[in-house]
């Protein structure tokens, strides 16, 4: 985080970039993999300390983050019907699997 943008009482770009990806309140779904296990959690989306504290803790540990776009009901599940809303776009295009080089694949885009 921005010490400098916290002093002067601007947010930090973190939470700025929740708050504009999350306007209303739900959860976010954060997934955190390391080798084939995987770990869950759903925090309030203005819970932006609790969410980057989370994240912080699992990568200490070695784990990858990922975060769902799309904003959840409640907490738990995963499914189309525990989606609440979606304030984003997003593409997911798995490289390895269609045998492209990622390089190629962004460059088309």
């Amino acid at each position: 985080m921005d010490l400098e943008k916290e002093k002067k009482g601007q947010k930090p770009q973190t939470v700025q970039f929740f708050e504009k990806l999350f306007p209303w309140r739900s959860y976010v779904e954060l997934r955190f993999l390391k080798s084939t296990e995987i770990h869950r959690a759903w925090i309030s989306t203005h819970e932006v300390g609790k969410i980057l504290h989370t994240c912080s803790h699992y990568t200490k540990q070695g784990y990858n983050v990922y975060y769902g776009v799309a904003s959840r009901k409640h907490q738990g599940g995963g499914t189309k019907s525990d989606l609440d809303y979606v304030n984003a776009v997003w593409i997911d295009i798995d490289t390895d699997k269609q045998g492209l080089p990622k390089e190629v694949v962004v460059q088309k885009l």
